[in-house]
């Protein structure tokens, strides 16, 4: 299953790498500095992850005064900040993206092995060592290397790749992950190589691709229903507040059903198998309302005529401190004092947009800056 529905590989891929290489192309193409898409692109994930960790500095405060106990706010903190590491991830390859761009055009397969080698060189240390912590590394090379597939992908590589051969490299790539599974080089839950990655992800990842693309002329025709337009719009728009608060959420609606006298129904059993259609629902209806009340801190901050653009320091500056943020979270565990450092770094890299130095915007440039955002 996790094989199928663990989709982070798919989302580098074309989130960070194909759709951000037609932005950052777009942009280029306008005049955009490097500097200002990076802007664009850390805003988008700092403004709507800032009240997240506000909320997690409260959360936590509310527990310890609560009386419940440190392991069990810890152990807590561990579920509900499970997916941020994201955050960090995504964050440092949206800084690299210009840069990676300019590589993959001077030497796209050269690039790519160096990524791969650089990470199967941390993977055997991490797996000779028996030192998790080295695996940290190969969130630097393994997410770079998928996003660096999808500007493969924006350059037609794929497309141009018949059925039969896209076919086969699916087939070579899960039949290389079994091989992984079966010498002990990765788990049969993906889900446990996730943080920090393991090489497995990409494997993954490129037999993944194959497949969506032997299935894009379908998926083609279901992307032309206005329906489906609508609801993609529509969860595109807020989907950075999504991805960041649905565990958090889940974690609520479940906490909040313990509190009850009835308590919930024992995990596994078939009431609980029975209820949990009720709480899909109720985690959609929760988010929805809550994506409608932040989502809008997702929107491009957009630039008019005559403004300022961002200095390229405090663009470096910021970009470090929404890497910082998740980090530590990876690192320390979720505690009153990680998450409000979060918090502050987070409002910190927000801030520091604003200083700004001079430029000029031609009108000509307004298209591609939406774009590039």
């Amino acid at each position: 299953m996790t094989w199928v529905a663990q989709i982070m590989p798919l989302f580098f891929i074309i989130g960070g790498g194909f759709a951000g290489h037609r932005a950052w192309t777009a942009a280029a193409a306008a005049g955009l500095t490097p500097a200002e898409f990076i802007r664009g692109r850390i805003l988008r994930l700092a403004r709507p992850a800032a009240p997240l960790f506000l909320a997690l500095t409260s959360g936590i405060l509310v527990l310890q005064w609560s009386g419940v106990d440190r392991a069990s706010v810890l152990l807590i903190g561990a579920g509900v900040t499970s997916a941020l590491w994201f955050l960090a991830a995504y964050a440092f390859s949206q800084a690299f993206l210009p840069g990676m761009v300019e590589l993959h055009a001077r030497a796209r397969v050269l690039t790519l092995l160096v990524l791969l080698g650089c990470a199967i060189v941390v993977e055997a240390g991490r797996l000779s060592s028996g030192l998790a912590v080295i695996g940290i590394f190969n969130m630097i090379f393994i997410w770079l290397f998928l996003q660096q597939l999808g500007f493969w992908v924006a350059d037609g590589w794929f497309a141009r790749r018949g059925r039969a051969a896209l076919l086969l490299l699916a087939a070579d790539s899960f039949l290389l992950l079994w091989g992984m599974v079966q010498t002990g080089l990765s788990r049969v839950n993906i889900l446990e190589d996730l943080n920090p990655p393991s090489l497995a992800l990409t494997v993954l990842g490129v037999g993944q691709f194959a497949l969506l693309a032997l299935a894009r002329p379908v998926l083609h025709r279901i992307a032309a229903l206005a329906p489906v337009r609508v609801l993609v719009g529509a969860i595109g728009a807020r989907l950075i507040t999504i991805y960041l608060w649905h565990v958090p959420v889940i974690a609520l609606l479940v906490g909040l059903t313990l509190l009850t006298p009835w308590g919930g129904p024992a995990p596994e059993t078939p009431l609980w198998w029975w209820t949990r259609p009720a709480y899909f629902a109720a985690t959609v209806a929760a988010l929805f309302l809550l994506s409608a009340l932040l989502g809008r801190l997702e929107w491009p901050v957009l630039r008019r005529i005559g403004d300022r653009a961002a200095a390229d320091w405090a663009v470096s500056v910021s970009t470090l401190l929404i890497v910082l943020a998740p980090f530590c979270l990876m690192v320390f565990g979720l505690n009153v004092w990680v998450a409000a450092t979060g918090t502050l770094a987070l409002a910190a890299s927000v801030g520091l947009q604003r200083m700004r130095r001079t430029v000029t915007i031609r009108a000509e440039m307004t298209v591609p800056l939406i774009r590039g955002l």
